[in-house]
């Protein structure tokens, strides 16, 4: 059970540090202490499965990826940040900027399609 404990903690503090967010922000998201976060992280607690889940959700994860040794899903789960990332930013861009992206994706789309 300490090793699953540790891979949670480990991981969940790596998608952490990759969107850029401090414990507060994550325990703000999943609605927990912060110093519950820092004991997760640390491997020092074992989320319960809502709480893990909150977490996965919150980090744009999975609680496979958290909890499991699975490489594939380990791959996919980074995507899957990287794209959650790129979400995140277009929030704050004007409709003009969000006019042109689209039109690069759509352009980017056609050219893969060929």
């Amino acid at each position: 059970m300490k090793e699953i404990t540790e891979r949670i903690g480990q991981r969940a503090r790596k998608l952490r540090w990759e969107l850029g967010w401090t414990q507060e922000k994550l325990a703000e998201e999943v609605d927990v202490s912060t110093s519950y976060i820092g004991m997760v992280e640390r491997g020092e607690k074992t989320p319960s499965v809502p709480i893990l889940e909150r977490i996965a959700l919150a980090l744009g994860s999975s609680v496979g990826f958290l909890a499991d040794r699975n490489r594939e899903e380990e791959e996919e789960s980074a995507v899957s940040l990287r794209k959650r990332k790129l979400i995140e930013k277009i929030y704050d861009f004007e409709s003009k900027e969000v006019e042109m992206l689209t039109g690069i994706a759509e352009a980017f789309a056609k050219y893969k399609a060929t």
